[in-house]
């Protein structure tokens, strides 16, 4: 079996309307020969869980592997907003880029321990992109496909 990185800021069993189409592409993927590694972020205690969304992936050979983030996104109240709003003026491309940075490392130690070869990056946010880049400057023979 094939195997593909998949690396989605996005994804269940956080609820919302990101994380769909990276959902269906890991649901199906084995079906084609692909055993998709999802990189994705760990939720905190304020994001809304759906694990439906979740369920779908019950018996299909796909591996999760969550990076710890920054909980930006998370933040409520004024305090939250501020900084939202700081971070959206001034960091680029968005504030998940210090998600992106620690993923950059989890994503190169997985795709040499599982020889992966493909990777599939998603936004938004725009800072998942980076790591495909990463992976695609730092190691020979990856091929990456950039989903926007």
């Amino acid at each position: 079996m094939k195997k593909v990185m998949m690396v989605a800021y996005e994804f269940p069993p956080m609820a919302g309307s990101g994380i769909f189409r990276t959902l269906k592409f890991a649901k199906y993927l084995p079906d084609f020969g692909y055993h998709p590694f999802v990189l994705t972020r760990k939720i905190g205690p304020n994001t809304l869980p759906d694990d439906s969304n979740l369920e779908e992936l019950a018996g299909k050979e796909i591996t999760i592997v969550r990076e710890k983030s920054l909980p930006i996104d998370e933040l409520r109240g004024m305090k939250g907003k501020a900084i939202r709003y700081v971070g959206k003026k001034w960091i680029s491309p968005d504030v998940q880029i210090f998600w992106a940075r620690k993923a950059c490392r989890e994503s190169v130690r997985i795709c040499r321990e599982n020889a992966i070869s493909l990777v599939y990056t998603t936004s938004a946010p725009i800072s998942d992109h980076f790591v495909g880049l990463h992976l695609k400057k730092t190691m020979e023979n990856i091929h990456w496909v950039a989903d926007f």
